[in-house]
């Protein structure tokens, strides 16, 4: 399974993957606004790995390794996770290597997601939370177009502190009008760039 953007690829974590995974999340601030352990080691990884493997053969989420598709260089991580199969609903999760911050591919990498979740795997709602703290999440998550909820109190354990965290969620009609009105936009342009 691969999910191809302009400038990544998502793809299922291997075993080969271990060692760059240490490498990204030996970075402290990855651990600050996630539940990536910190310190971080090998076998955290290869526990990682190993769990991603399990929760994708039994469909309870999809984890894929970020890859730069002109280097094939692995960048960071982005997820579905706690799939509701009743309910038709799912969360997304991500973390990405400090130097490809700031650069507009964690949106590029969370719309491919939204693309697979709402016409694959056919969800009606996926959500995604941010602590109220972490502004470049908050970018990302507005910048694709989530609605923001609410505000849940304490709601996320980070390190030994509980963090309020800010709460968005997509519908699949509105993911659906956002594509249509992005693919209208770039025939508008085409069709101008021929006139």
């Amino acid at each position: 399974m691969r999910l191809s953007g302009e400038r990544i690829f998502l793809r299922p974590w291997k075993k080969s993957d271990i060692p760059r995974i240490a490498e990204i999340c030996s970075d402290k601030t990855i651990s600050r606004f996630t539940h990536v352990p910190f310190p971080y080691a090998k076998k955290h990884a290869r526990n990682f790995v190993s769990a991603s493997e399990k929760a994708r053969r039994k469909k309870r989420e999809f984890n894929f390794a970020v890859v730069l598709k002109k280097e094939n260089k692995l960048i960071g991580s982005a997820s579905l996770m706690r799939l509701d199969w009743h309910d038709k609903l799912g969360v997304v999760g991500y973390w990405l290597a400090r130097e490809n911050r700031g650069q507009g591919i964690m949106p590029e990498a969370c719309l491919l997601l939204l693309d697979f979740g709402f016409n694959k795997l056919k969800l009606h709602r996926i959500e995604i939370d941010c602590a109220v703290g972490n502004r470049a999440s908050r970018r990302v998550i507005e910048k694709l177009g989530f609605s923001f909820e609410c505000i849940k109190r304490e709601r996320g354990l980070l390190g030994n502190k509980f963090t309020d965290v800010r709460s968005y969620s997509m519908l699949d009609r509105e993911f659906k009008k956002k594509k249509n009105k992005t693919q209208e936009s770039a025939s508008i342009a085409l069709i101008a760039s021929f006139v």
